[in-house]
Parts: structure tokens; sequence; C-alpha cells
């Protein structure tokens, strides 16, 4: 018969009165809403018992989905820096990985045992309490062989003639009976339930006269199979039987669940019973709070469920009032879940078992139902395995919940023995791997034995154990949680597997440590990144392309691929996943950021305008505030933490003994004046000039001594209270003026009065002779470095706040110089000094009250 009526109907519903009524519309056209459980992409859907021919199919990861937001106000910066130091970092491959065989072909050892079964599930109630409520529900009386005293006794009294002995009655079955059952989805754990008992019905009363039919699609009104001899077959549509024919159906009339939609298809049906006056009884999985009022007038209807004793007549109806699920059934289901939580997959049968670890009056069976349909879980014909997203808090739920006790959890790890003894020794190994982690104690021998081997076959290309093991184990990322990487060898085993796709079609398991790991992988030669900021994502470049954005740090890394934790404002919450180097990061204000690479690691924040600023934004150098004194305007760029190599090289020309270079940490970032302090803001703030060319205003400050310089930033910080200026030690002006270059000058080896005021007719080596100005000229006016600070080469010499005293070959972090000396160091070079004075590296000194009559010595800000 063909339809009148489609989806099409059911959408132009919608679009005229709304999505509120959909699951009226819905009932209306024959359509069901769908619960809503989330099923997310990566989630192996059935487990086959040998490893060796398990599926192919290769999950994916999905990027968290942020809900990202354009916030002018509030910029994401480096704040902090840390290098892995060599104790930090595992370069060499440890033993157990040189001493470890990996699996061959077909090995024996990773293949389901022949001959074992699972343990049949436990029923919901005993056979011998259940047997006569079924008798009850489709029996009736018929005669016996023996004679009815009474009756006989009374039609002799009445003189009546005898044409046969009266019969004594007795209980018995009807002639002609119907068992339904209900194959909805949702049910799947009772399934089990409802084949025994219709298999022992049979034994028990005979199959004369018992008409058995199912519901496959859980719809009453729907699709109908007949049982026959053969095998099931489909019937056209269910017919009522005869009048006053007991019927017995297994289902919960949709009562466990929230939608009406099954609960009204049963009403519909009951009501179609009882138009045929036809008893009918349900009994039901299903807890007795949970049931319809309005379907227990239509059915009979009976708890099944242990500890439950059936009722010994059908005389009465006993009505129920829906409650709906109370908060003691969540936090039933919730404990239920937790205890499980350590199994890679839950049947039916160590679902019913797990279930009865707990007290009858704890756990009844509206948690089994629940569990099974819970939208953490995704169920299958065989299975339910928990959500990536959700297997971690239920895990965490498993070692801290106060409702599990130790002898719970000792005892759910005999039923995964006994429950997956048929499958391969690979998902025993995992869940003894998972139990062991959250109890705190080491892995079993042969559990870890296991994932050293396991790591050992990924790195047998070409085999095809070793494409099977990759399979395996991008299904197994997708369902761990962070803890379980503590574990070194599954660990290594995940990495290697993934590393020739750059990780970027996989799950990426939280809580791998790459520092911990870069023996196991192919590390390259150091590269350095440079990361921008895009719209609401990161975006990674190497530092030699061509890129567009705000830059936000760099960050050296010798593999393609990097680890990223997120954490809330406070800190109380963080999640940890794996990046490649050529995925965007999406950012979400308020949320901090850890990148961490094999080498090192950043740490970043998200900063709102300083009090002191007046505007603060990005451009194509990276994040920069204005603060703004009586109409001067003072611009400072935020200089992100790192390292780098301070001083020269011994083979650089011009080189100086003082020159030592030596590695140096700065872990914390700094506001840095992108300019030199200029004549005008020095005059906003002291109110005279001491400059010897004052031919603009906009020219740097000069004739200034060390000590006029914290003169003038104490009357600077008590106009601006909050703003906190001094000045940049040697080595934050060193790194700032360099702005990741390790050459001469941060634009290259050799320097041009284009872009470095100096005196050009003494260039540096062996350059062309150029333009000697013989002054200073306005800030801003050559060409800044990459990272928007202006004349860090020539135009003046800068002071530094460190005393002078001898570099040390050690690496040094956050270096602020000597405590104690007599000299002050200045950097930078001058409009009147020769090419070589302007190098990155070169150190010049003063006493703190020199100021020169020569005009070439000023300063630049840093807070």
């Amino acid at each position: 018969m063909t339809t009148l009526i489609n989806r099409a109907d059911l959408l132009d519903c919608i679009k005229q009165y709304g999505a509120k009524q959909i699951e009226e519309f819905a009932a209306i056209l024959s359509y069901a809403v769908p619960k809503h459980i989330e099923i997310l992409s990566g989630i192996e859907q059935v487990e086959t018992p040998s490893f060796v021919s398990v599926d192919k199919i290769e999950p994916t990861a999905d990027i968290p989905a942020y809900k990202t937001t354009n916030s002018r106000d509030s910029y994401l910066h480096v704040v902090a820096h840390h290098r892995f130091k060599d104790d930090e970092m595992v370069t060499k491959a440890p033993e157990w990985y040189s001493n470890a065989n990996p699996y061959q072909d077909n090995d024996a050892a990773l293949k389901a045992p022949e001959g074992v079964n699972p343990p049949p599930q436990l029923p919901l109630m005993a056979w011998l309490r259940l047997w006569p409520f079924l008798k009850l529900a489709l029996g009736a009386n018929v005669s016996s062989h023996k004679p009815d005293l009474f009756r006989l006794v009374d039609r002799l009294v009445r003189g009546e003639q005898l044409r046969h002995l009266p019969k004594a009655s007795r209980k018995g079955w009807a002639s002609q009976a119907q068992l339904i059952i209900d194959y909805d989805e949702s049910l799947l754990p009772f399934w089990n339930d409802f084949n025994v008992l219709r298999q022992k019905l049979a034994k028990l009363r005979g199959q004369v006269g018992l008409n058995v039919l199912s519901f496959p699609t859980g719809d009453p009104t729907g699709l109908c199979w007949q049982d026959t001899p053969t095998g099931w077959r489909t019937v056209e549509r269910y017919l009522p039987p005869l009048a006053g024919t007991p019927i017995l159906i297994l289902s919960d009339l949709g009562c466990n669940e929230a939608s009406e939609q099954r609960r009204l298809r049963w009403q519909r049906f009951g009501e179609q019973l009882a138009r045929s006056a036809c008893r009918a009884v349900a009994l039901m999985p299903c807890p007795p709070r949970w049931w319809d009022a309005k379907l227990t007038r239509l059915f009979y209807s009976a708890y099944w469920d242990r500890a439950v004793r059936p009722p010994q007549r059908l005389d009465r109806t006993i009505v129920y009032s829906a409650t709906g699920k109370i908060e003691r059934d969540n936090f039933a289901t919730e404990r239920l879940l937790s205890l499980l939580a350590v199994a890679v997959r839950v049947e039916p049968a160590l679902l019913r078992a797990a279930r009865y670890l707990f007290p009858a009056a704890e756990m009844d069976v509206g948690a089994e139902f629940a569990a099974w349909n819970h939208p953490a879980v995704q169920a299958t014909l065989l299975a339910f395995y928990f959500q990536p997203s959700q297997v971690e808090a239920y895990r965490c739920g498993f070692r801290d919940h106060q409702g599990l006790s130790t002898e719970q959890k000792q005892k759910i790890s005999n039923l995964l023995i006994n429950h997956h003894a048929c499958l391969s020794p690979v998902i025993a190994h995992e869940e003894r791997i998972v139990l062991a982690e959250l109890f705190g104690d080491p892995a079993p021998q042969d559990a870890e034995a296991f994932a050293q081997r396991l790591a050992k076959t990924v790195d047998e290309a070409g085999s095809e154990i070793s494409r099977l093991a990759k399979h395996w184990l991008g299904r197994m990322g997708a369902r761990q949680h962070v803890s379980l990487w503590n574990n070194e060898p599954l660990a290594v085993a995940w990495l290697k597997a993934h590393e020739e796709n750059e990780f970027k079609s996989q799950p990426r398991p939280e809580g791998l440590a790459l520092e911990k790991l870069v023996w196991a992988l192919k590390a390259k030669s150091v590269v350095k990144s440079r990361i921008y900021q895009r719209e609401q994502e990161l975006v990674f470049t190497d530092v030699t392309a061509s890129a567009t954005g705000s830059r936000v740090g760099e960050i050296d890394r010798s593999l393609g691929v990097f680890q990223i934790k997120i954490s809330d404002s406070e800190a109380s919450q963080s999640m940890s996943l794996l990046y490649s180097i050529a995925q965007p990061i999406p950012l979400v204000p308020e949320q901090r950021l850890t990148i961490s690479t094999d080498i090192e690691e950043l740490h970043l924040d998200w900063l709102s305008r300083p009090i002191w600023a007046n505007t603060i934004d990005r451009d194509d150098f990276g994040l920069y505030a204005d603060l703004k004194l009586k109409g001067i305007l003072q611009r400072f760029r935020w200089i992100a933490p790192g390292d780098f190599l301070m001083g020269s090289p011994k083979t650089e020309i011009d080189y100086e003994n003082d020159e030592l270079q030596h590695q140096v940490t700065l872990t914390k970032g700094f506001w840095l004046a992108d300019s030199a302090c200029t004549q005008a803001l020095w005059l906003v703030v002291k109110g005279e000039n001491p400059s010897g060319f004052q031919n603009d205003p906009n020219n740097p400050v000069e004739m200034v001594s060390w000590d006029d310089t914290q003169v003038f930033i104490r009357a600077l910080n008590e106009m601006a209270p909050d703003l906190k200026a001094r000045l940049p030690t040697e080595a934050e002006w060193e790194y700032a003026c360099r702005a990741g270059a390790t050459t001469p000058f941060w634009f290259g080896d050799n320097i041009t009065p284009e872009q470095v005021n100096y005196s050009g007719h003494y260039p540096y080596a062996g350059g062309a002779d150029g333009e000697k100005r013989g002054h200073t000229v306005p800030v801003k006016s050559l060409p800044p470095n990459s990272w928007g600070l202006y004349e860090m080469h020539g135009n003046i010499w800068e002071w530094c706040a460190d005393l002078n005293d001898e570099y040390k070959p050690e690496a040094v972090v956050n270096p602020d110089g000597p405590k104690k000396g007599t000299f002050r160091v200045l950097r930078g070079g001058s409009w009147n000094f020769e090419g070589k004075y302007a190098r990155s590296a070169f150190r010049y000194r003063n006493l703190p009250d020199y100021r020169s009559r020569y005009n070439f010595i000023g300063f630049r800000l840093a807070i």
C-alpha cells in the first residue's frame, strides 16, 4: 500500500506550527522523535572476539567544538615559558623496549580462546517464582477426571436425570493463548529474558494453542512477526484473538522512557484489545513508580525483577500514578555506570551481573534500563561502549565515588575476567591495565608485557599485524582517560602507530607527555615555529614563511605534533589534546592554554586592557597597549617569554671578549616601549628638556644619565600609579632587539644607513660607505624589527637596568645582572658611533651619573 503521508508532511507541520509540538505531529504521522543520545564519530560499533579479525573502521577525532566569540576587550598572550631540561626529557629507548618481541601475524596469543563461552545472563526472576504467575496469566478453569461430588449430590436431590457424571474443575492452561514480545531496541538488556521465558513456557505448557507473536520494532501498531517451527514469519498486521483469550505481553509498555511516543502506541493497542474483550496481562521489566495510570487500566501489569513476588490473583487492577524518574534513580544509574566504566564493552549479561552487586533495594531494574540507554554510552546489538568524552568522568567516579564499596570494585574485576574470557586477550589486558591504574597498583605482569610487545609491533612496517594493531590503538585512544597514558608502553604504542600520518586523522588521547617520549618518535632537527592569532584561532607557521594574523609567540620543536592543555579561568578543570602542527587551535576567551612540544612549553592567558593603558589591540606585530599622557602617546609591545643565545659567537666579526655566548631563558613576558623615550614624553613628565637636538619633539630624549632615568620613572609612576614602569634588563633588551634572529642585526649580517642611524662613514664588516647624518632622527623613522620595535640599533644608546659584569658560560634564567658594581649597561649604538657598535650583542657601559655632552644617550621604558 502506498503511504499518503511522508516526512515532508512532518516538516511542513513543524514549519507552520513550530517545533514545540513535534512529538504530537510525529505520533499522528507515525514517526518517532529519537531519544537524545549523543552519537560521536570514532566509536567502534562491534568489538569482535579476535584481535586479528578486528574491523577496519578508522575513527576520527573531532576537535572540541568550542563556542567561539569575538572579544575586543580580551587578548591571548604568552605569560610564561619553560624549556625542558635534560633530566626532564628522555631521548634514549628504555631497556623494556629493546627487549620486547613484536607479535607475529596470526599470533595465537592474540586470538580468542576456542570453546570458551561467556556466563549466561542472570534471570530477572527465579523460574520457580515466575512459572506459577505464567499459569495464572495464561490459565483457565478446565474439567478434571474426578467427579464433582457436591454438584452430583445437588442434582440428585433435585431429582434430575443424570446423563453423565459432573466433573470437578481445576486451574489449568487455557486452550488458546497469546504471548506477545516487545523487541524494542531500548529493551535489549531484557531480550534474553524474553526468549528464555518463551522457550520454557513452550516446554511447560506445550506449544499447541500457544500463539507467539512479536513486534520487532517495538511498535504494537506496526510490523508484526509470528513464531513458526521454521522461525519468525511476517504477518500482514496484528489481529486480536477471540474474546476471552488470555494474552501475556513481555514489555515495559513504553513506561521506562521519558518520551510519550511508545506509551501512546501501547495505549492505542490496549484500547484495541479491550474492544475485542481480550484479557491482557503485561509482565514489565519496569519499576511501578514509572508506570502510566492509563496503561494500568488497560493492562493488568506485573512487576518483573528480582526480590519481587508476582501477584497471586488477577481479579483486581492496581493503578499507579506516573511519578517519573526521581533523584534516587539517577544516583543509582550513575553508580552503576561508574562501576562498569572500567570495561571496554558491556554486554547485557555483564550489565545484569554488575547490577546484582548492589542490594535489590538500592538498584532495581530501572537502573539497568537507564544505564543501557544513557546518553554517555552507545549501545549496539552485542554490547554498549562508553562515549570517549564521558569515559574519563565515570572512571574517576569509579576511583572516587563514595557510593561504591571496595568489595564491589573487587568483584567487578572478577566479573570482567569471567564475562570477557571468551574474547581476545587484548580486551582483558586493556581492562586490567585500567583497573590497576584506578586502584593505584602496577599493571599485572602479563598485561604490561602485552603493552610492551604492542609498542614494538607497530614498528614492524608492512606487516598485517602492525596494521591491525594501529587500528586497535586508534579506537583505544578514543576511549581512554588521561591517567592511563602514565603507562609508558601504551603511550609509546599509540604515538608510534600514528606518527606517520602526523596524528591528523586519529583520536588524540589526553595526558601524553611528549617530552618523556622523544625517544619513541622520529625527531628531526630543531625548528622554530611562529604562533599567530587569526580571529578566534591560533595557527603555526615556519619563521621563514610569510603569514597573516597577529604574532603571539614562538616555540621550538623537532616533531610534527604538539600538545595543548586547555583549562578554565580558575584552572579547576582541564583537558589535554594532541594536534598536528598544521591544525589550527580554536580559541575561547577565558580559557587558558599550555602549548607543549618535545622541547619547550608556553603558557598563554587572556589579557584585558591594563588599567594604565588607554587602548589595547593587536596588529601584524602582535599585542600592544597605548599610554597617553596629556596628549602624548607611548606605545608598548607585549614581549612574550622565551629563550635565546645571548652574546655573540666568536666567529662574529668584531666580536668582543665580554660577549660570551650563553643560553638565557626568560620565563615571563613584559611590556617594552616600541621606541626610545621621546623629548615630548620627557617634557610632559619633567617639565624641561635636557636634549641637545631639540628641533623635533619626537626626537629621542638624550643627554640623560642612568640616575636621571630613575628620577623620570618615579615621576611617571606617580602620574600613572598602576604603570610600574622601569628600565629593561640587559637580557630583556637583547632578547627584544634580536626578535628571534641570531645574526649580528635583527635583519641580517650587515647594515646600511637606510636601516640604522649610525656613522655611515664607518660601515660594518666591509660594507659600503653611507650617509653620516650627524644627529638623531625622530623615533619610528626607520624600519621596526619583526616584533614592532623601532631603532633598537643605532640613533641613541639606551640605558638598561643592570650593573655591568662578565658573562658566565652557564645557562641562566631571568638574569638581572650582578648585585654589586660600579657601571651600568648601555645597548644599541648611536648616531655618531661606528656600525660595529650597533650589533645586537655589543655591550657599552658607563657610570650611572654620566650624561655625555655628545647627545647620544637615552633610554626606553619597560613594564
